[in-house]
């Protein structure tokens, strides 16, 4: 756990280190009936980064993603 990697931040201090990190979801019109989605999220902190790695966790959820779909 964290304890053991020397991260003895109380619970909300953790949550407002971790809560530094934003994502999103962007939606823009395409052609014709389509819209595209764009999932995008901010690089984290120095100290969010320490917490990830403390966990193994990768530094983003996910990498840029975007999906074109048909509206109906």
């Amino acid at each position: 756990g964290l304890k053991d990697k020397g991260i003895n931040h109380s619970w909300s201090k953790i949550s407002t280190i971790m809560q530094s990190q934003q994502c999103a979801t962007v939606s823009i019109k395409a052609k014709g009936s389509k819209k595209a989605y764009a999932r995008v999220c901010s690089r984290p902190n120095s100290e969010a980064t320490q917490i990830y790695d403390a966990l193994g966790w990768k530094h983003r959820p996910y990498t840029r993603k975007l999906n074109v779909v048909t509206q109906l």
